[in-house]
């Protein structure tokens, strides 16, 4: 609790992580910048909506393969609009249930966003 100086964490593939923990770690580390949750199954639209109303300073957020983001609506999206202005890197490749309103609130809200294209080979 209370670890304001710790900027990255990183929990890929971590199967136990669910979204008691996350509004845990939102409580206690606002100076979050990179957030790595990728294939974390367990995770849902209310762990990701906890870490955005706390974590305003994120920069990076990746819940690519996170199967339950956005299945029962934008709820985390429509937070990272409204709180995670200084977003720069959104992945959410795999997250199959995301509509439109979360798109929206995205681009109306992050506008640092930056456009990355894949690596090709040519």
């Amino acid at each position: 609790m209370k670890c304001t100086g710790i900027e990255n964490l990183d929990f890929t593939k971590c199967k136990n992580l669910d979204d008691h923990a996350l509004r845990v770690i939102a409580a206690g580390m606002w100076g979050l910048k990179t957030f790595t949750l990728t294939g974390c199954n367990n995770i849902t639209d209310s762990g990701i909506a906890e870490v955005a109303r706390c974590c305003h300073h994120l920069e990076v957020l990746d819940v690519s393969d996170c199967e339950k983001v956005g299945e029962y609506g934008d709820k985390a999206l429509l937070e990272v609009g409204k709180y995670c202005h200084e977003l720069t890197t959104l992945n959410m490749f795999g997250c199959k249930h995301v509509a439109d309103a979360g798109i929206k609130a995205i681009a109306n809200g992050c506008r640092k966003l930056q456009v990355r294209r894949a690596a090709t080979s040519d």
